[in-house]
This record gives C-alpha cells, structure tokens and sequence, in this order.
C-alpha cells in the first residue's frame, strides 16, 4: 500500500484503497512485473504495488518535474542502477532516463491523450540498455512550448484546450517479466597463442 498522502490504489488484489489528494495531474502507475515492487518518485518511497496488475495512482500539481523508477530487480532506492520515467511540467515534456551500468526493468509511458498529428503525445518504452527513447543521463535543457515537437528522446503532450487528458500512464515490465541480465563478456580463448 502507499503511505504517500497523494497515492491512492486501485483496488487490486490485496492492495488497500486511500483518498488521494487531489491535483491537477494524474499519473496511473501499473506494476507488470512478475513479483511486487516498490515505487520511487525523486528519491521518496509511495509504497509497493503487487504483481501482474497492481496499480495506483499520483495526483501531482500541474507544473509537477521529477522522476519514478523501482528499486526492484538490482534498481536502487537513491535512482542508481533503475530506468527512470521523468517529467518536466513546466513544457508537458516527460522522457525516459537509462543507467548505462545497469538496467532494472523496462518503463513505458503512455500519455492519457492520443498521439497527434504524428509528433505529439507518443508512447515511449524502454526495454534495454542503448535503447534510442532514453536519454542516459537527466537532460539538462528543456525547450520552449512550441507547434514543433521535440526531438526524441524528449517527448511533450500538451493538454486539450480545456485542461483535460494531460495525465500519464507508466507501466513497469510493459511484457511482464523482468529483462534478462546480460551474459557475461567472454574473457579469452583459451587459446595461449605459440605454434
């Protein structure tokens, strides 16, 4: 369950229900994977959400910038070793954060309004390390507002004129497993050279 006062679960499986408070922006947050995680956002735990469906949801004011991610599958608490699912409020950005070292589990993100004109409010999802809709570290300018898309992997969704449908939908292990750790390097041939 969330202890995060605006956290609320869906009710799902044996995950209890709170009230959330209320914001201007909601992002529906769903566990695919295999066995419980926790859930992160900017370094502060909401809480766990249970296997193969569990679901919640974070009510975040509108101008909301910050980060979720899990600690689950070799991911850590502090961010490190996790793809990170972030948002930049202040342009309706949102974006995608892989650690090259390590990579904890696949994130997609679907924003609540359809995808238009071809460049707007697109579905990202990052399944593995160099996966090109991630950055691999936080990007560190943020383009005006414009007519003009940004260039991937920066992704914006604008709200309908009337302030609907700029919530998000970010799924961990989208395929529902956890990925599968890289095979070591192979160190040598065994082969000591000479004639």
């Amino acid at each position: 369950m969330f202890s995060s006062k605006s956290f609320y679960t869906v009710a799902v499986a044996a995950v209890a229900l709170a009230i959330p408070v209320l914001g201007d922006r909601n992002f529906r947050v769903i566990n695919n994977c295999p066995e419980g995680i926790n859930i992160f956002v900017n370094g502060i735990t909401l809480g766990s959400l249970s296997a193969n469906g569990g679901s919640g949801v974070v009510s975040e004011p509108d101008d909301f910038s910050g980060v979720f991610y899990t600690n689950a599958n070799g991911g850590n608490q502090n961010g490190f070793n996790t793809l990170r699912a972030g948002f930049e409020g202040n342009g309706d950005y949102y974006f995608l954060v892989v650690d090259n070292n390590h990579f904890n589990t696949e994130i997609s993100i679907r924003p609540e309004r359809p995808e238009f004109f071809g460049q707007f409010c697109q579905t990202i999802d990052c399944g593995g390390i160099g996966c090109e809709e991630a950055f691999t570290s936080f990007p560190l300018y943020f383009p005006p507002p414009s007519n003009f898309a940004p260039t991937p992997p920066l992704y914006t969704c604008p709200p309908y004129p009337n302030g609907s449908g700029n919530g998000y939908i970010i799924t961990f292990c989208p395929n529902g497993n956890f990925p599968v750790p890289p095979f070591p390097p192979v160190l040598g041939t065994g082969d000591k050279g000479g004639t």
